[in-house]
């Protein structure tokens, strides 16, 4: 903002207006000439409206404000600088020069000088700039309030411009919790959802690196991180893609190298070293991604020499060392209709059952447990064409999570990692349950194991 008039100095022409209009102060003063303030505004986000509530929050108590303009507001906030604004003058000579009365006038005012350059007569300029100085009026930090209704207003179509939002100005506490936000809700929920194209790769790539990442399986994690791919490369797609669009689309590129190693793939590795492909166990599965050819061959052959050293011993999982990084991982959305909530894993050979239970209106317990094959509904189409081991115990070492969020703060709970002897019957056939209490709903339950060398 400039103050201007003449050649004289901006500064000793302010403290003449300020001074001429303190209480007491009865002689008549010589007209002065009119001002220009002006400041210029770059920021495409800072709108007019924007402008005027984000002024309206250093005077008012409670001021408020829709998700629609928290953006522009906040961009207004980081412009203005109000806490260094807040720590500046002398507030005991000029904090009289604000009244209620008088309030909204001089608010315009103020946000007519930010907005652009305009004239105004000294006995006006002084309520915005009283307004400015005084540290006893404001009562709310506008940066800090939008940052708080942003974090509350999260959802697959605002998550991309908060995020980039705080990113840009610094709001560490806003892209913290755009990037918790988006480890529970990538595959579940933005993962379905055409605003899925919009996620920022960086984001992204933080997200797919966090041990705290919620899945129901590796491969639904491949399915959602193939499918932001393709929304990339098809930007004028506006329906949400079927799975198998995607499918025909990757295998429709010509079959001398993968697309991985092509140009348009090869920014894109560092996402997909994130995913945990030796997860993916079903035959089916990795038939599938021979067939788009979307990994190099490498990546693919490796894959299968692990799982052909896994059956031959038993399952042990040599090629696994870290459980916080490498583990196989599993996942139950156990929402507010459940009571039980359970789902049949199968690697291996081996037959797991993950499960939540609902005690009471705030109690749950979430374990794991090993089933014979023969105790499945529907047994046949469950293990068709699957191994089936024969072993009477199977060591794992494993970990059991469930988050939640309540009052706008994520609750975390986790067992240790444990590592135990599953047999067939009880009790070694059941794991330790992971108890917990809390109001939050959904709870985001995940599962994560290693078949340790027995």
């Amino acid at each position: 903002m400039g103050l201007a008039r003449g050649n004289a100095s901006p500064e000793k022409e302010t403290m003449k207006i300020l001074q001429a209009q303190r209480p007491g102060r009865s002689r008549e003063q010589r007209p002065v000439k009119k001002m220009i303030l002006s400041l210029k505004i770059n920021d495409p986000l800072v709108t007019k409206a924007a402008f005027a509530t984000a002024l309206k929050n250093l005077y008012m108590r409670e001021v408020k404000m829709c998700l629609d303009d928290v953006l522009g507001v906040l961009a207004a906030a980081h412009i203005l600088q109000f806490g260094s604004l807040f720590q500046r003058g002398e507030p005991e000579a000029w904090e009289g020069r604000v009244t209620r009365a008088s309030a909204c006038s001089r608010l315009w005012d103020a946000a007519v000088i930010m907005w652009s350059p305009v004239c105004l007569f000294p006995q006006r300029v002084l309520g915005p700039l009283a307004l400015f100085f005084v540290t006893q009026v404001p009562r709310r930090v506008p940066g800090t309030q939008c940052v708080t209704v942003m974090m509350s207003g999260l959802t697959p179509s605002t998550i991309k411009n908060f995020y980039l939002a705080g990113c840009k100005y610094k709001e560490e506490a806003l892209t913290t919790a755009c990037e918790k936000w988006m480890e529970m809700n990538l595959v579940p929920l933005v993962g379905t959802q055409i605003h899925l194209r919009k996620i920022p790769k960086e984001l992204l790539h933080k997200v797919l690196k966090s041990p705290r990442l919620f899945t129901f399986s590796e491969f639904h994690l491949l399915k959602t991180l193939l499918l932001w791919v393709y929304l990339q490369l098809n930007s004028k797609t506006e329906t949400f893609p079927m799975y198998e669009t995607v499918l025909m689309f990757f295998s429709s590129f010509p079959k001398n190298c993968s697309f991985l190693d092509r140009d348009v793939g090869q920014n894109l590795i560092p996402l997909f070293l994130c995913l945990r492909l030796h997860s993916i166990t079903k035959g089916k599965d990795l038939e599938e991604l021979r067939y788009i050819n979307f990994f190099p061959e490498s990546w693919l052959v490796r894959v299968t020499a692990n799982h052909y050293h896994a059956l031959e011993n038993g399952g042990d999982m040599a090629h696994v060392k870290d459980l916080s990084t490498q583990a196989v991982r599993f996942g139950l959305l156990f929402n507010q209709e459940h009571t039980t909530h359970s789902k049949v894993i199968t690697i291996y050979g081996f037959f797991f059952e993950i499960k939540g239970v609902k005690h009471d209106t705030t109690s749950y317990s979430f374990h794991m447990q090993r089933i014979r094959h023969t105790d499945l509904e529907c047994a046949s189409a469950v293990y068709e064409n699957t191994p089936i081991s024969l072993r009477a115990e199977r060591l794992v070492t494993y970990e059991i999570r469930a988050q939640t969020l309540v009052d706008g703060k994520w609750q975390e709970f986790r067992t240790n990692q444990i590592t135990q002897k599953f047999g067939l019957v009880k009790p070694s056939c059941k794991s330790q349950a992971l108890k917990i209490q809390t109001v939050g709903i959904p709870i985001y339950a995940s599962f994560s194991f290693i078949f340790s060398l027995s």
